[in-house]
């Protein structure tokens, strides 16, 4: 009575396990088995969500660590460029253009 329900039942935690989890399990008609299938239906459900978050907050994360990394990149990049130009003499102090002339074209 209960030997082919289990017999299509045994596999599904090593789907589960795998991740493989695309289909429910099939309804049974016996009471005690019914429970126990919509129990592993649920469990299933719940691990999609929670992987489904965790890939969510794997992308922010991944964001976020970017949008960081250019943040501190740029204003470390301009101080190297402008400490090299000090450091090969292009730049001089008495070469700064005066704001108070215009600007001839």
């Amino acid at each position: 009575m209960y030997i082919l329900p289990l017999h299509q039942l045994e596999q599904y935690p090593v789907r589960i396990a795998k991740g493989d989890i695309a289909e429910h399990l099939p309804e049974t008609r016996y009471r005690n088995l019914g429970n126990f299938v919509w129990g592993i239906n649920m469990l299933s459900d719940t691990l999609v969500k929670g992987q489904e978050a965790l890939n969510k907050a794997q992308a922010e994360k991944n964001s976020f660590l970017t949008g960081i990394a250019h943040g501190v990149k740029t204003p470390v990049a301009n101080i190297k460029l402008y400490s090299e130009t000090i450091a090969t003499g292009l730049y001089q102090p008495d070469s700064v253009p005066n704001e108070s002339k215009p600007y001839s074209v």
